[in-house]
């Protein structure tokens, strides 16, 4: 139990699960593509369902809480995919779009219920963490401006054979 309380401290000092009253450290210093919208998740969960997670009384959508979550959900994105992807993506997915929602829909839960977060959302949860999983070793790919170049390390200046060396040809 106590290793199980330093995890979570742990977790909570990192940014990752710090409660959305705090603010979490950006995992990097780019700045945030947002890759949902409050609408996104209004399609994903309900307007009622999100005035519920966000306003202590129910009554209204708390933009400013939805917002802070698709922050910390693009951020965790953009962590996820920064070695493989050029960070913030600028591309309009719906891969990630749907990735972002389920991540940030499940931040608003855990924030205003705890770990009371319904099946499906944890479940969503989960599947977005395995696709940046597949996105970041490459079994899912993003198309994206760096995939249509032909990367190599190689300058103009570089000569893998030299005149001299091919008989002044």
């Amino acid at each position: 139990s106590k290793k199980k309380e330093m995890n979570k401290t742990a977790l909570y000092t990192t940014g990752y699960f710090a409660p959305l009253n705090m603010t979490p450290t950006p995992p990097h210093n780019k700045g945030t593509t947002m890759y949902c919208t409050i609408d996104d998740l209004k399609n994903a969960l309900t307007e009622d369902i999100l005035a519920r997670l966000t306003d202590e009384n129910g009554a209204e959508i708390n933009t400013t809480r939805v917002n802070k979550a698709i922050e910390f959900a693009s951020s965790l994105i953009d962590a996820h995919l920064e070695g493989s992807y050029p960070t913030p993506l600028t591309l309009n997915s719906p891969l990630l779009t749907n990735i972002a929602a389920s991540l940030a829909a499940f931040r608003l839960y855990t924030d205003s219920c705890g770990d009371d977060a319904p099946d499906s959302v944890s479940s969503a949860y989960t599947e977005a963490l395995n696709l940046l999983a597949k996105l970041q070793n490459g079994e899912l790919n993003l198309k994206t401006q760096r995939q249509n170049e032909t990367l190599t390390n190689k300058t103009p200046c570089d000569k893998l054979f030299s005149r001299r060396f091919l008989g002044g040809l």
